[in-house]
């Protein structure tokens, strides 16, 4: 076969475009998209566990006016509080998140989140916009992405919403053609919630059952028929070859003290040492910390598949989200890296 001379050069500058390439990857946009629209709110009030993703879609807490405790405790030690400082010294109102219309009257912002169950309490006032969070466990992704747009739209940030929500869904895709797809093989998986040294039960209603999917795993809590106090023989009954431990994020609690327990002994999970907690990560800002939870669990879940990418995730995350050089240390704390120690090859993601 005879090539003409312009196909030699075609070929060659092909092969050199290639070698670039190779050797020096396209870098991480940094230039995060920011839409120029004015928000439709400039004084916010939060009720519901957002706070994490309304500060991520909006780049800071300008504009947040007041948050009920629960919602600041759970960003408190959270790794966006070292980007954002200001998120800890956000006003309270209340100790739980039911809004307290007298309060909401004196504080008089232009839009409220508040969870859908508590709407009706605030409705009557007429003293705001409401935007009712409601989560639907049977379509998880699109009502929380339908939460997203509507918190763009009260920042002014649809574009960089719609940036963030094309990532996710680029980052489960991608998930989805390399986790295994023979259904043997999918590892069965129980998601324990623990506090206060107690633990409890859950199922397919949990923020957590749908994650567990996406990452691959067969979730054996999902038929549980309730979410309470930990069934012992539940769990036993249900075998699940990994266990994942998640803690509200003030608890002392340490996996360890759960797990050490006599009666746990008797579970595989724990006798085989696949145990382990979840990273850090808070609620309604999954474009951002499932991008990497998702890949923590799919590498926890399939070692001998998945690639060890976790800490440049965090790296190239953080970098590209919010423009912050993110340190080993930090990565440490959040993916607990010393607690998980002991727990089969875990050793895969130290530095």
């Amino acid at each position: 076969m005879r090539f003409s001379t312009l196909s030699v050069t075609l070929f060659a500058v092909l092969a050199t475009a290639c070698l670039i390439l190779a050797l020096f990857p396209p870098a991480v946009k940094e230039n995060w998209p920011v839409s120029g629209r004015v928000p439709e709110a400039q004084e916010v009030a939060i009720f519901a566990v957002i706070v994490s993703g309304y500060a991520t879609v909006n780049g800071g807490v300008d504009h947040i006016t007041a948050v009920s405790k629960p919602a600041r405790e759970w960003v408190a030690n959270d790794l966006l509080a070292h980007i954002y400082p200001a998120l800890t010294g956000i006003p309270v109102i209340g100790n739980t998140v039911v809004p307290d219309p007298e309060e909401v009257l004196r504080l008089s912002p232009d839009a409220v989140f508040v969870y859908a169950r508590d709407a009706d309490v605030l409705r009557k006032t007429g003293s705001a916009r409401l935007i009712e969070i409601l989560v639907d466990p049977k379509h998880p992704i699109q009502s929380r992405e339908k939460v997203w747009r509507e918190m763009g739209k009260i920042a002014g940030k649809s574009t960089r919403v719609a940036a963030l929500l094309n990532r996710w869904a680029a980052k489960r895709a991608t998930l989805k053609m390399a986790l295994p797809h023979d259904a043997v093989r999918r590892v069965r998986v129980a998601w324990v919630f623990a506090n206060r040294r107690e633990w409890f039960t859950t199922n397919s209603q949990d923020h957590i059952a749908y994650k567990l999917e996406l990452a691959g795993g067969r979730n054996v809590t999902s038929d549980f028929k309730f979410t309470g106090k930990g069934d012992l023989e539940q769990l036993l009954l249900a075998d699940p070859g990994i266990i994942l431990f998640g803690f509200y994020p003030d608890d002392q609690t340490i996996m360890c003290q759960i797990t050490d327990r006599p009666e746990f002994q008797s579970l595989r999970a724990v006798r085989e040492g696949r145990v382990y907690r979840m990273p850090l990560h808070t609620f309604m800002n999954e474009p951002v910390e499932d991008r990497l939870l998702l890949t923590w669990m799919a590498e926890v879940f399939y070692p001998d598949v998945m690639p060890r990418r976790l800490r440049d995730e965090y790296k190239e995350t953080y970098r590209e989200v919010y423009r912050y050089a993110i340190s080993d240390d930090e990565i440490d704390k959040a993916i607990y890296l010393e607690e998980n120690r002991l727990s089969v090859g875990y050793d895969r993601f130290a530095r």
